[in-house]
């Protein structure tokens, strides 16, 4: 569970941020806009087609298909673990999520130059802006831990103890 402190500025961060995302969901899933990138796919081949040769070629390409997702299923699980391991042992879980936006550039560039999808204003402006809040509420957490470790480290400098007895 968070905690809010309204005196700080990494709270506000974690707020903004918080909604700011959840602003860019509505916004990526709710307004289309104008097409940026628009790419239709065009037809090279002739009205007369060699069936045997197409029903040949989809087979190969189905069962190539079907080897790949397995195969990408394999390697792909295992080198997010071990990416996920050696993130989690070099710093914390924090730093780990920070790399989860960078799903969403990929996915929309994979989408418009190797499947030709139509890139939309709406896809843009959501997209950046789930981005900017999901960054603003990381920078709240890690200033929050950043805070809470130096004051830890001067309590423990200046041999304060944590419980006085004041009687």
């Amino acid at each position: 569970m968070e905690v809010i402190n309204w005196k700080s500025w990494s709270s506000y961060a974690k707020a903004f941020g918080t909604f700011v995302s959840i602003g860019g969901a509505f916004v990526l899933t709710f307004y289309k806009g104008p097409p940026i990138i628009n790419q239709h796919l065009t037809s090279t081949f002739s009205s007369q087609q060699n069936w045997i040769l197409g029903g040949v070629i989809l087979a190969c390409e189905s069962m190539s298909t079907s080897l790949w997702y397995i195969i990408q299923g394999i390697i792909g699980i295992a080198f997010r673990s071990c990416m996920t391991t050696w993130c989690l042992k070099k710093t914390d879980p924090l730093f780990v999520s920070m790399f989860k936006p960078f799903a969403i550039v990929f996915a929309i560039l994979i989408g418009t130059f190797c499947f030709r999808d139509a890139f939309y204003l709406g896809s843009l402006v959501g997209s950046v802006t789930t981005v900017i809040g999901f960054y603003a509420v990381m920078w709240g957490k890690t200033q929050e831990k950043y805070y809470e470790g130096n004051n830890l480290e001067t309590l423990a400098e200046n041999n304060v103890p944590l419980l006085q007895n004041e009687a």
